[in-house]
């Protein structure tokens, strides 16, 4: 492979890992829709234009995929399912609202939470992002599918990880001094 193609796989290896911090199972088809709700949260915010905000109806024909379907990653993207089975930890990352000039119609926009997420993806996808790779690990102290370290059966935490990360970033500019 080349060289640019390695790092748009490692780029996509690092948004992969961005969702896997929300939950672990996190769905392909919810990334996508996630990813398209993002886009047209951030042309909204510049155009002030309704229309450019995403509705489910959108993603039936863009992904062509069933109504239900898009209702279900719909809810497991915002505050979980109205029906009788609820998500324990709903993501929270996408608010449905209706729309004021068609009531037959939601409209999808980002949480606080979302789109600091959303940032994070697009900084991910900038020329001048290094990606980090994620086969590189100096110590296997945690199973990077399940996220549990093998030696104490606990689950490694976002929080952990994050404070080893930083730590890790601390040695570098140690060594660079």
């Amino acid at each position: 492979l080349g060289e640019k193609m390695t790092n748009n796989l490692l780029k996509l290896e690092n948004i992969y890992e961005e969702f896997r911090c929300v939950d672990t199972d996190f769905p392909l088809t919810a990334m996508i829709i996630f990813n398209i709700v993002g886009r047209g949260h951030e042309k909204f915010e510049k155009t002030n234009c309704i229309s450019d905000l995403a509705c489910n109806q959108d993603f039936v024909k863009i992904l062509n995929i069933s109504s239900a379907s898009v209702t279900r990653n719909i809810d497991v993207l915002s505050e979980g399912s109205r029906g009788k089975v609820r998500r324990q930890n709903p993501f929270r990352l996408i608010q449905r609202e209706r729309n004021p000039y068609d009531l037959k119609k939601n409209i999808l926009t980002l949480t606080k939470k979302g789109a600091v997420l959303f940032n994070r993806i697009k900084n991910i996808f900038a020329e001048n992002h290094t990606p980090y790779d994620l086969n590189y690990h100096p110590s296997k102290n945690y199973d990077k599918r399940t996220g549990f370290n093998p030696r104490t059966g606990e689950r490694v935490t976002n929080k952990s990880k994050i404070i080893n990360q930083i730590k890790k970033l601390e040695k570098k500019l140690q060594e660079m001094a």
